[in-house]
């Protein structure tokens, strides 16, 4: 009788103790298999059609016009219509109304608004809401541009919308890039863009790696999550309850299609072509709006990494790069710029918030609407 009391009693406690480890064990293999979902290139996980050839034949790319798509991207709802000009943007006319004052934003998939709900969710959108009369912001964001791209839409298409502003967002993390690969880098297949091969076949061998950075937590001050932080299952658990420490250690790698190629110091010969290449084109852009009767201006837009990088400097990176080349060329023209890295890391310093889709380099609509607020109060104090 004693001998089976005993056994029982030990099942029990062996219950009592195993299976809790079982559950934690189970909890960790699952937040690891979640956490190795999460780790892939940067880019979209749409594969709907968006884009068609420039139908003018001169090169580049443009949204579809009058598209009506709403598509369901990591559980969310986004609406990606455009209107007859093709803008991600409600309907507008070619002809402003009297005392409107126009803001034309070109750029590329941060502008077209990447992964916002709604078009009017977009910083632009936000831009547009935030200044109101007599201010009408116009999107002419196409995802995959560079600079080049973007000289050939203020030449064909922005022009004809008489702006009184023109706004160049140039995305740190590859505008430099795409400028120097040209206006045919992108194969447009079935509304899609991929990079052609043999465009990458231009870039230095040492360059072309394609390695991505994996995500890596920053340890913490408090002795809880920095423990915690060893384990994905603590790491999941602190980001379901907003209690992880967001910063990251900055990874610099030598693919010349990674973003955070461009923090890298010193940089090959290919980085300061592209660079040159870049700035040659935001002074054309320059050129033609203030021709066109129209004040340019210049923000930059930080890729993630640089936002939530612990440090601001490493043995082989300076997260100021590669946006201090536009910076001081505005500065030596007297161009407006809007560096909006100093301004982000300060309000996730204070705030612990994520401003990008989980998994993804663009902006959710919080992250939008940061922006755009921020956009606001700059437009308002250097550029009206």
């Amino acid at each position: 009788m004693k001998k089976g009391r005993f056994r029982r009693f030990f099942f029990v406690g062996a219950l009592v103790v195993v299976g809790p480890m079982f559950s934690l064990l189970a909890l960790e293999v699952g937040a690891r298999i979640i956490e190795r979902g999460r780790r892939h290139p940067p880019g979209s996980s749409l594969t709907a059609p968006l884009l068609r050839p420039n139908p003018n034949g001169t090169g580049s790319f443009r949204n579809i016009p009058d598209l009506r798509l709403t598509a369901i991207v990591k559980g969310r709802t986004i609406d990606f219509s455009t209107n007859g000009f093709g803008m991600r943007w409600r309907d507008v006319a070619l002809r402003k109304a009297n005392g409107v004052k126009r803001i034309a934003v070109l750029g590329d998939s941060f502008v077209y608004g990447c992964w916002a709900g709604s078009p009017a969710r977009t910083f632009v959108g936000v831009l547009d809401r935030e200044l109101g009369e007599p201010y009408e912001a116009l999107n002419f964001g196409v995802s995959g541009y560079g600079f080049d791209d973007m000289e050939l839409m203020l030449l064909e298409e922005t022009l004809r919308f008489a702006p009184d502003y023109v706004l160049v967002a140039s995305y740190n993390g590859n505008d430099f890039r795409d400028t120097w690969l040209g206006l045919d880098k992108f194969v447009i297949r079935n509304g899609a863009a991929d990079l052609d091969p043999r465009i990458l076949d231009r870039i230095p061998a040492c360059c072309r790696s394609r390695e991505y950075p994996t995500p890596q937590q920053a340890f913490d001050d408090s002795i809880v999550r920095r423990h915690a932080s060893l384990f994905a299952s603590g790491r999941l658990l602190m980001r379901l309850f907003g209690l992880q420490n967001r910063r990251m250690r900055f990874q610099a790698l030598p693919g010349f299609t990674t973003e955070t190629f461009w923090s890298r110091q010193p940089w090959p010969p290919v980085a300061f072509e592209a660079k040159d290449l870049a700035l040659e084109t935001l002074e054309r852009m320059r050129a033609i709006a203030v021709a066109g009767g129209a004040r340019f201006g210049v923000v930059c837009i930080p890729f993630k990494d640089q936002v939530y990088a612990r440090h601001q400097s490493g043995r082989n990176w300076d997260i100021a790069y590669p946006q201090i080349y536009v910076k001081i060329w505005a500065r030596e023209r007297q161009v407006p710029v809007l560096d909006l890295l100093p301004l982000l890391r300060e309000h996730v310093a204070e705030n612990n918030d994520d401003l990008y889709l989980g998994g993804d380099t663009h902006f959710e609509d919080h992250g939008h609407d940061v922006v755009g607020r921020l956009m606001t109060r700059w437009f308002l104090r250097e550029m009206r």
